[in-house]
């Protein structure tokens, strides 16, 4: 009973007061209450009262440990093995010793490379992961932390993915929500952490607990954060569409939850990368979300939407179907100058690459849409290089329309065109762009003439015709 209340005093001195707790290990406070847990459970008389006074030592721990001298001098003086112990779920202290014992596991892994490593030799990992599915949240959290910590190092990662792709397969709510979770922040960490998950056969199991995608709780939504992960490699990609996984993400988009859809649209953006993987995408039925996406109050949701548009674009076939969805009228208002960059960056290119379709009525839409006299102000050099690149382009395809060549000059295109022919900053598929553009719209003879009252144009091109790219040298000479 001494020892019990003797402990119990340390942790309470020790609680969030740094002075005491160097005090404390000063004095030499470690070592006997390592020594107490090693004992104490020694006992024959343990059932009755050691429980307890064990209980107030590794509380007595957890806060010692806060210290970083503090948690070098624990793991040397022997107190992760008892502590690794003391999270079996077959022991038999308290539940709150285990409690006690799992956050003193993580505060001792938080920040220490050499207890990350040694947590992991003396095989701690796997009853932290059991741990993850215990009846107490708040053990359930340090597991989940400790395990988190003991993953920074790269040689530890596999060690933890492994158990936490198995409890994947576990009947058990709470500790599915935890892996799913845990899996998603290590995947987000990196290319080493995605590549593990991976490798350890998470992706088909993620891909099940997404379900029909319809109705997404806090579990499936991490789920998709993983595979959104996943999706950046190429294997991830592959394992990904060959699991399943674009249907629920498909019906993930019309879900309820932002957060879902905007998991659910970057892995499909990713997923729309490959070519294969488009057909599989547009007979989904993923256009028409992913096009009301495009106004969703979610920057992020509504920038992968856009990006995932823009690689279905690519092919000719689905052109028409995402203009028929409704897309011009959305994308055109995400070029505004309220819209933030990256949003404005992908539906620049959207409308680049559906202004290059020649039957499917995207260059009239785009007009209508009042797209003509935002995608001129893009090409402002005040504007980022791939904003006017994107821009230039768009207007190269829009101008191959006659009927469009006085409203992109009306509203002010070739001034601007001149200016980024002259710019050291804006070169290559820009100045190709821009002087096509120029080569288009002074077909009209309204518009040559003012090209050629108005601006330096002529100048400026015939250096162009002087030298660089065939294709430049010909996009330069203007019509006759």
């Amino acid at each position: 009973e001494t020892r019990r209340w003797a402990a119990a005093a340390i942790a309470a001195l020790a609680d969030d007061n740094i002075s005491t707790r160097i005090e404390i290990a000063e004095e030499g406070g470690i070592a006997p209450l390592v020594s107490l847990i090693l004992a104490e459970r020694e006992s024959a008389s343990y059932s009755r009262q050691a429980p307890l006074v064990v209980e107030s030592a590794v509380h007595a721990l957890y806060h010692l440990a806060s210290d970083e001298d503090n948690k070098l001098a624990i793991a040397r003086l022997g107190g992760i093995p008892p502590l690794v112990r003391l999270i079996e779920l077959d022991d038999e202290g308290t539940d709150e010793t285990m409690e006690w014992a799992a956050a003193a596991l993580e505060t001792l892994a938080r920040g220490s490379h050499e207890n990350q490593l040694a947590l992991s030799r003396l095989e701690a990992i796997r009853p932290l992961t059991l741990l993850c599915g215990a009846e107490q949240p708040r053990t359930r959290a340090h597991a989940a932390g400790a395990l988190l910590c003991i993953a920074t190092p790269k040689e530890n990662l596999t060690n933890v993915v492994v158990p936490l792709v198995e409890l994947l397969e576990l009947r058990n709510p709470a500790a599915l929500a935890i892996a799913a979770h845990l899996l998603a922040a290590l995947a987000a960490r990196g290319v080493a952490g995605r590549t593990a998950v991976a490798d350890a056969g998470g992706i088909p199991s993620l891909v099940r607990m997404l379900g029909d995608g319809t109705n997404p709780a806090q579990l499936q939504i991490d789920a998709a954060a993983c595979l959104f992960d996943l999706a950046r490699t190429p294997n991830g990609k592959s394992s990904l569409a060959a699991a399943g996984g674009v249907s629920p993400l498909v019906q993930m988009l019309s879900c309820a939850s932002v957060d879902a859809q905007t998991h659910a649209a970057g892995a499909l953006w990713l997923l729309a990368t490959v070519p294969a993987c488009q057909p599989t995408l547009v007979n989904a039925g993923s256009i028409e979300p992913l096009v009301a996406l495009l106004s969703s109050p979610s920057v992020a949701a509504a920038t992968h939407a856009a990006d995932a548009l823009g690689q279905l674009g690519s092919g000719s076939d689905n052109k028409a179907a995402i203009i028929k969805a409704g897309s011009v009228p959305p994308l055109v208002a995400l070029l505004s100058a309220s819209a933030p960059p990256e949003a404005r960056e992908s539906a620049a290119a959207v409308l680049a690459e559906l202004s290059r379709g020649k039957k499917d009525g995207a260059r009239e839409a785009i007009a209508k849409a009042g797209g003509v006299e935002l995608l001129v102000q893009l090409l402002s050099t005040d504007c980022e290089p791939i904003l006017v690149k994107h821009a230039a382009m768009a207007l190269w395809g829009l101008t191959s329309e006659p009927a469009l060549h006085g409203l992109v000059a009306r509203a002010g295109a070739m001034p601007l065109l001149v200016a980024l022919l002259q710019s050291d900053t804006h070169k290559g598929e820009v100045h190709g762009h821009a002087a096509a553009t120029l080569s288009n719209v002074a077909s009209d003879p309204t518009c040559r003439h003012l090209l050629t009252t108005q601006t330096n144009a002529m100048g400026v091109l015939m250096g162009l015709t002087q030298g660089g790219s065939a294709w430049l040298m010909s996009v330069a000479m203007l019509p006759r």
